[in-house]
């Protein structure tokens, strides 16, 4: 029992508790207090706190030591020679010395002796730093941190390097290049592309101006020749300084610089201000052995081919480009050729452009034989362009009955589609395809108009179904064509004088109408259809007519404007068989106006004024939101 006694004596005795350090106790308590206090503090005091808590940790870390001032002091008093101390100062004049003798000789581009003078002080300064600090430079080099800068340094030049390397070889090897101007205003045009495409003779072009300066008329000219060149083996193109080049000066003959000259064998071409069409246009004197002939008929009321005061009584501008052109341009009037009235042999394009009163029966009889006679002076049958006068004025149904072509009454008018504000002016659109409009596109990106054209109808021809098997010719072409037609809101208005309130009645043809219609065919025959796998039949025994509603189209007031005289010069090259010329002639810069309306400008303003302002402040509001 006394044993039992003991042992329950010793469980119930209680275990000494061990010796406490005062200072761990004093920390805990005021840890404990610190904690106390923190959790009786506001959130915002408890953030604040702790961010002067961070600020207090970054402040007691030990900084780097900077580097004293007056280490060059320093150093000179450790004893280390003066010249090394001055090596880094040196090195900097050095350099500014060199950049200095660089950039006099990017202005001069000569090596005067103040610019070799810089390039030498500078050069030996840099290199005795060098010298004089090779050991820290070795050093320096050797950083981790200089390494990787390097690295960085060459990854960055090594790319440059590849670009620079590209660009050089695909502008030196290759003639891939990219016009992005919407007029291709740095292409050349297609006229000029068939024109030296389609050479048959050995053109040379030597252009001789002065080298020198940013841009020049050489660079310009050297430009321009290489476009040329690289269309024809045909053609060879080159750029001649006349101080430097005394033998080509010699060979060529030039009296004066800025000058190109276009030569194929004995015939030549001075061309004195150098753009696509004069070059074009000389390219074409020189290899063309003749020169088209194109009369313009006189003796009816026709307007005059020479300068006149007022636009609409003139040709004039008309007869300027077609001789540019390489057209020989003369005047005919049937009334004075004696008792019976010709055409001439040479004439291979006739042109009647509004005539006011009728034509002598025998000057039609002698239009109609020019068309239906094929010419072996020609080599090919009657060419004519018809261009109609206002009503009251002869409609020629004498020669256009034989080729399936009438001439409606009145005049037509669209209210909807017209030129800018004259209603009198309806626009047109391309009818059916034809070789005028082919090479020059849809007309959608030019305006094309006639002022208040009569509507000409075309001979119906019998419905056209497939061929019954395959292999079967194809059905007969039109023998006339619609070209150009006005739009489906206008119609012929025959009630005189049209007024805003004119409308059309059931009597009256309405849109589209055709105001330009061609004829390829011989009379009273269809054109043959061309075989399959054969060769197309030649047309060159087809009598060609162009019938236009309105005369205005080649004034000039209206030739000018718009694509007029780009669709005048194609019907005319179609007639004589010029298609190297059936294109859209050298473009020339255009100004482009945005114009809104009150809608469109309100709303412009409330975006950039009221909804962008506000969608900022919006989302700048809830990432504030969010951080807080």
């Amino acid at each position: 029992m006394a044993k039992d006694e003991e042992l329950r004596d010793e469980d119930e005795q209680e275990p000494e508790e061990a010796p406490e350090d005062e200072e761990e106790a004093q920390e805990r308590e005021e840890k404990a207090r610190e904690e106390k206090e923190a959790r009786a503090k506001p959130r915002a005091a408890r953030r604040a706190a702790t961010r002067a808590a961070r600020k207090e940790r970054k402040r007691r870390k030990k900084r780097p030591e900077r580097r004293p001032r007056g280490v060059m002091r320093e150093q000179i008093a450790e004893g280390l020679p003066f010249h090394a101390t001055m090596a880094p100062a040196g090195a900097l004049v050095g350099a500014g010395l060199a950049l200095a003798g660089g950039i006099f000789w990017f202005i001069t581009r000569t090596f005067t002796w103040p610019v070799i003078t810089l390039l030498a002080v500078g050069g030996a300064l840099l290199i005795a730093a060098l010298v004089v600090r090779f050991g820290d430079v070795v050093a320096y080099v050797r950083r981790r941190g200089t390494l990787s800068t390097a690295n960085t340094a060459i990854a960055v030049l090594l790319v440059l390097g590849i670009m620079v390397i590209g660009n050089y070889v695909a502008m030196r090897y290759t003639n891939v290049k990219w016009d992005a101007t919407e007029e291709k205003l740095f292409s050349l045009s297609q006229q000029t592309r068939k024109t030296v495409q389609g050479l048959d003779k050995k053109v040379e072009i030597g252009g001789f101006y002065q080298r020198g300066g940013m841009m020049s008329q050489a660079d310009l000219a050297r430009d321009t020749f290489e476009q040329y060149d690289e269309l024809s083996a045909k053609l060879t193109a080159a750029v001649y300084d006349p101080r430097l080049d005394q033998k080509a000066v010699q060979e060529w003959g030039i009296t004066s610089a800025n000058t190109t000259i276009v030569r194929s064998g004995d015939r030549r071409k001075e061309v004195f201000s150098l753009n696509e069409q004069n070059l074009t246009n000389a390219i074409l004197e020189v290899t063309t052995d003749k020169k088209p002939t194109l009369y313009f008929l006189q003796g009816h009321g026709e307007k005059t081919i020479e300068f006149a005061e007022n636009e609409r009584d003139s040709y004039s501008n008309a007869k300027g480009k077609l001789e540019a052109q390489q057209y020989q341009v003369e005047t005919l009037n049937l009334a004075t050729s004696g008792e019976e009235p010709k055409v001439p042999e040479d004439c291979d394009v006739l042109l009647l452009l509004g005539p006011k009163y009728e034509l002598d029966p025998r000057e039609v009889d002698a239009i109609n034989d020019y068309l239906e006679t094929f010419s072996v002076q020609r080599k090919q049958a009657g060419r004519a362009l018809i261009a109609l006068a206002p009503p009251d004025a002869p409609d020629l149904h004498e020669i256009l009955d034989d080729w399936g072509v009438s001439v409606g009454d009145g005049q037509v008018v669209d209210f909807t589609n017209f030129y800018w504000t004259d209603l009198s002016i309806p626009l047109l659109q391309v009818g059916e395809q034809h070789h005028i409009t082919r090479e020059i596109g849809s007309f959608r990106s030019v305006n094309t108009f006639m002022s208040l054209p009569r509507p000409l109808q075309v001979e119906e021809q019998p419905e056209q179904y497939p061929p019954d098997y395959p292999g079967a010719p194809p059905p007969p072409a039109k023998r006339a064509v619609a070209v150009m037609k006005t739009h489906k809101t206008s119609w012929a208005e025959t009630d005189m004088p049209i007024t805003m309130a004119s409308r059309a009645d059931d009597t009256e043809d309405s849109g589209p109408v055709p105001v330009l219609v061609a004829v390829d065919a011989k009379k009273g025959e269809e054109p043959p259809p061309p075989m399959p796998g054969q060769p197309p039949p030649d047309t060159a025994q087809n009598t060609r007519v162009v019938v236009v509603g309105s005369a205005d189209l080649a004034n000039n007031q209206f030739v000018r404007a718009a694509g007029n005289e780009t669709l005048f010069l194609a019907c005319v090259a179609w007639l004589a068989e010029r298609a190297q010329l059936i294109s859209v002639p050298p473009k020339e810069p255009q100004q482009r106006n945005l114009t809104l309306s009150s809608g469109q400008t309100r709303f412009i303003k409330i975006l950039t004024m009221g909804v962008m302002p506000l969608a900022i402040a919006f989302v700048g509001f809830l990432m504030w939101f969010r951080r807080r």
